[in-house]
């Protein structure tokens, strides 16, 4: 009995501490019209661009303090290539999600600037060797933690490779997803799909018409997009937000409240925003205190179908999950296991290590169990991008800079100014003979 009313009595002390903290906030008696919109609201927060050696660790302080969980998209040019980030080491091990960004932040597919095309857009061998690279450079800056995460996710720049608006979505229609949609011509008599026909252009785009998205997808990286901008990358909202932050807190909020939908994935952004370093605290607070419950990357799944039907979310598909294809990876993943890809398999490994069972439900034998990985009826070489994030790191040493690099393609790859090449690709440029 005694147990039970000290309980009761520490619940009356926290309501009372909680409430008389909301009370005091000044933030909060401005914004409590807003109550009744904000309440029942869920909100994950996910952070672009970073990281920025001095914001982000500010903002990951100010998410750890208030117990909030988000998700950072990392663009990896911002990365040191072979060095440790201790912030990223961090996010992840506080439970936040770590996920790509791509490398450069550069459109994978058709971006409009006004009624001109973006002249950085990638071509579709750029795009791939740029996914492929910012995971590599993530699994390196985090010490392999980053593979490890039970959440794979990626998210293009600007979404595009995803969400093209509706304008270059027509384009694309008519004139295909080649420089063929950015001549004079065509961009003179372009218009945007109407609304109906954009709903149902986007799901098929997404599904069959997006060669970029399905290079996520096929390095098992589900897509999470956003249904909430913080407007923090327009360049007034962004000048206002830093000569007023408190302007930019007060807009914010409202329009999070006042968002159509009840589930929200709020974009905003870590690098060179020091505004959202600055009022991240009192947003998170102010927030609380008007009802709005902040969700975890796990908890955002709960509202899975949610999230899919309005396009936020496009999963890649999964295979299935078979006690043989946890045992290769668990292989896969011990380094000292790895280090000895030379031997010879045992007659116990030829009859199991090297016995493959697809989803497809085919049976394969290989004995290529630490170099290779089945996929979709297929044994991979762990070069391939769809493999690269089932594989741990690999070091790659250039004698002509005396410098090692680590990734996962150094059985079959060279390190070129920075890049992985396959061999062949890299003979003319440094000649494998003699390097």
């Amino acid at each position: 009995m005694k147990l039970i009313f000290t309980i009761f009595i520490i619940l009356i002390y926290s309501s009372n501490t909680f409430g008389q903290s909301c009370r005091d906030n000044k933030f909060y008696k401005q914004l409590r019209s807003l109550r009744s919109e904000c309440a029942g609201k869920s909100v994950h927060l996910t952070f672009d661009d970073g990281p920025d050696p001095k914001l982000t660790p500010q903002i990951l302080n100010t998410l750890n303090k208030n117990g909030v969980k988000a998700s950072f998209y990392i663009t990896t040019d911002n990365l040191v290539p072979g060095k440790k980030n201790d912030t990223l080491i961090s996010m992840i091990r506080t439970g936040h999600v770590v996920a790509s960004h791509g490398h450069e932040h550069k459109a994978h597919d058709l971006k409009l600037n006004g009624n001109k095309c973006d002249p950085d857009i990638l071509t579709p061998s750029q795009s791939e060797r740029q996914i492929e690279r910012s995971l590599a450079l993530l699994q390196a800056a985090t010490g392999g933690l980053f593979e490890r995460q039970p959440h794979k996710l990626f998210r293009f720049p600007y979404g595009r490779g995803a969400m093209p608006s509706a304008k270059e979505l027509g384009l694309m229609l008519r004139h295909g997803q080649s420089s063929s949609a950015c001549t004079p011509d065509a961009l003179k008599h372009a218009a945007p799909l109407e609304q109906e026909a954009y709903k149902e252009a986007l799901h098929d785009y997404k599904r069959f018409r997006s060669s970029a998205l399905q290079r996520v997808h096929g390095a098992s990286r589900d897509h999470v997009g956003w249904n909430f901008d913080s407007m923090d990358s327009n360049s007034e909202v962004a000048k206002k937000a830093k000569s007023n932050p408190t302007w930019y807190l007060k807009e914010t909020l409202t329009k999070m409240c006042e968002a159509k939908n009840s589930v929200l994935v709020a974009l905003f952004h870590d690098n060179a925003k020091d505004f959202n370093a600055k009022i991240m605290n009192e947003l998170i607070e102010t927030a609380k205190c008007l009802g709005i419950n902040f969700l975890s990357y796990d908890e955002l799944l709960e509202h899975r179908d949610y999230l899919a039907n309005r396009g936020i979310l496009v999963e890649a598909p999964r295979e299935d999950n078979d006690i043989l294809g946890e045992f290769i990876e668990q292989i896969l993943a011990n380094e000292e296991h790895q280090s000895k890809s030379t031997r010879k398999c045992s007659e116990d490994e030829l009859s199991i290590v090297n016995t493959c069972v697809s989803s497809n439900g085919k049976t394969y034998k290989h004995c290529q169990g630490e170099s290779s990985i089945c996929l979709n009826g297929k044994w991979l070489p762990k070069t391939d991008s769809r493999a690269i994030e089932r594989c741990g790191p690999r070091s790659c040493f250039r004698k002509s800079s005396g410098k090692t690099f680590a990734h996962c393609q150094g059985s079959s790859s060279i390190c070129v100014n920075g890049d992985w090449l396959k061999r062949s690709e890299a003979v003319e440029v440094c000649g494998l003979e003699n390097d």
